[in-house]
């Protein structure tokens, strides 16, 4: 919920069942105040649904006041992107620059897209299932509080093995 707040995200809740007028916001700053920085946003969303029979329809609506840009997320080594087939399940974790790379060497994009635009622009089909439709998620950790998640140990070792590929080139170092 920290990165919420540090982003100015206003999150606002609104049940569409029948008969139902039920609305909520979620003061982040209040929570961030009582020790809930950590938690994540969806869970605090899921323990504010309704148990009704016929299930809950709350959905929240996320505005942020300045939309995230891949730009921003360059050059932290802590942030991976997470792009997904939504066919398939098949994931891939590279790192911003490289998806600004790719962006601009496509003529899609720069450092200025806005990450909620990135799926839209990702071209091509999923090795895997041959189908054309990719989800995006920004995958954040803490390294002076949490351990060094699976998705960033896979990507430095990945970043490791092209290095030394690269030196064991004949020829000036890169």
């Amino acid at each position: 919920m920290a990165g919420y707040l540090a982003r100015r995200v206003d999150v606002r809740g609104r049940c569409h069942t029948r008969d139902c007028r039920r609305t909520c916001h979620l003061d982040l700053g209040e929570l961030i105040a009582k020790g809930m920085g950590a938690l994540p946003v969806r869970t605090v969303q899921h323990t504010l649904r309704c148990a009704r029979l016929d299930s809950c329809a709350l959905f929240f609506e996320e505005k942020p006041e300045h939309p995230l840009t891949i730009g921003e997320l360059c050059r932290r080594d802590y942030v991976g992107v997470e792009i997904r087939c939504a066919g398939c399940g098949r994931s891939h974790v590279t790192n911003a620059e490289g998806v600004v790379a790719r962006l601009k060497a496509a003529g899609r994009g720069d450092g200025l897209t806005k990450v909620s635009d990135l799926a839209g622009l990702l071209k091509g089909v999923c090795k895997a299932c041959k189908i054309s439709r990719w989800s995006v998620a920004i995958l954040w950790f803490d390294p002076s509080s949490q351990k060094v998640p699976s998705w960033k140990q896979e990507f430095d070792r990945r970043r490791e093995l092209r290095w030394r590929e690269r030196m064991d080139k004949p020829g000036p170092p890169p």
